[in-house]
């Protein structure tokens, strides 16, 4: 999915962010990719204190990206 993803982005790496509500997927793919990350505290419990992947951003809803 990363690579399928990086053929389709057409602007710079630094104008783009990802969020997603999960360390192990969304986060991590978002740091393979080399782009920004905002982890969203939507429910679901993230161990923020393991090195699976951590965010740029930690926001408490999605109404913070707005």
């Amino acid at each position: 999915m990363i690579e399928i993803i990086k053929k389709k982005l057409q602007y710079e790496k630094s104008n783009y962010l990802l969020i997603g509500d999960r360390l192990e997927t969304d986060i991590l793919m978002g740091n393979k990719m080399g782009i920004d990350t905002s982890l969203v505290s939507s429910g679901i419990v993230n161990d923020l204190t393991t090195v699976v992947a951590q965010p740029n951003f930690i926001l408490d809803s999605i109404r913070g990206v707005l």
